[in-house]
């Protein structure tokens, strides 16, 4: 079969997809509140259901139903005691958020993935945790995580800074995260703690980390609704600031996403920028150069870098030394 593709300008309204991040942090908390309720908009992503499914391995018994562009019913979680073995497939976000979650409930379980997975770099985060008692030899889980100060090195991985933070309110005793080191990806870290807060858990953010109280309890306050992703948004907004006028829904403007930071970098770029209630609108206007700091939102370095071709003048994109 043969294709044609011609130039054309993008027009049109499309949805964004669910978040990731965000579903993934949402299905955690709800899982740790034990409690009943129903998140929907998930999407369909891999490793959002590699969250589930790992959940599940842990103790949480819910329902799913492609409802709502996908939702979970959750029912409650059950005290494990069968070793079970933690599949989480190629998510590298499931298994760094849930190996100090199944330590700080004294879970002996086993994770296991993808051998791509697997040989990720995670032995900064083990090392860590068994100098609490979580007693971590590959990835098999013996020991129960116990409260302190937690040294870690935020230039690795948000998703560590997560793990921990997920963690740490059901200890028996206050803990502290002092991160070394500049946090990379600090906007995950963000969404990370607006997520804890919805659960109605508290963090004290301090200078050089987070103070947390122990003995906190996670409550599923209200149903939630993932938000739409910025970051899958992108690429059709900025197809719209380089030629047309297009339109994207179920987007939160007061979202706490890093990543949204797309729709300052189009105005910069000298796009027409509608912003409404679930609703943003970019269209063609001028073409202007841009200097962009990545940093905290690698996600976005490819689009920028598409954009950067349509200035009238050279660009300047850094932040992306962690890229590979």
């Amino acid at each position: 079969m043969d294709v044609k593709i011609t130039p054309s300008n993008l027009n049109g309204t499309f949805y964004a997809p669910p978040s990731k991040s965000q579903a993934h942090r949402f299905l955690i908390c709800a899982y740790l509140s034990g409690e009943k309720g129903i998140i929907n908009n998930i999407g369909t992503s891999k490793d959002v259901f590699a969250t589930v499914s790992a959940l599940k391995s842990l103790g949480l018994i819910c329902k799913e139903s492609v409802k709502n562009n996908g939702e979970v019913v959750f029912e409650k979680r059950e005290v494990i005691n069968n070793n079970p073995t933690v599949n989480c497939f190629e998510s590298g976000s499931t298994l760094r958020f849930l190996l100090p979650v199944a330590s700080a409930l004294g879970i002996k379980c086993t994770f296991t993935g993808t051998e791509r997975l697997l040989s990720r770099p995670n032995d900064k985060l083990v090392q860590v945790l068994n100098e609490h008692n979580a007693d971590i030899n590959g990835y098999t889980l013996n020991g129960k995580l116990t409260n302190g100060i937690f040294k870690i090195d935020a230039n690795i991985s948000s998703q560590y800074i997560t793990g921990l933070l997920f963690s740490l309110p059901i200890l028996d005793g206050d803990s502290e995260i002092i991160l070394e080191n500049d946090v990379v990806s600090k906007d995950y870290i963000t969404l990370t703690l607006d997520a804890l807060q919805k659960f109605g858990i508290t963090i004290v953010e301090k200078d050089n980390g987070f103070f947390i109280k122990g003995n906190q309890k996670y409550k599923f306050l209200n149903n939630l609704s993932v938000e739409g992703d910025f970051s899958s948004a992108s690429f059709l907004l900025t197809a719209g600031a380089i030629g047309g006028t297009v339109t994207a829904k179920n987007l939160d403007y007061n979202s706490k996403q890093g990543d949204k930071k797309i729709i300052e970098l189009l105005k910069e770029f000298g796009a027409n920028v509608e912003i409404k209630e679930n609703e943003i609108t970019v269209s063609k206007n001028e073409r202007n150069a841009f200097n962009f700091n990545a940093k905290s939102t690698p996600d976005l370095i490819q689009i920028a870098s598409v954009l950067a071709c349509f200035a009238s003048e050279k660009c300047k994109i850094s932040g992306v030394d962690r890229l590979k």
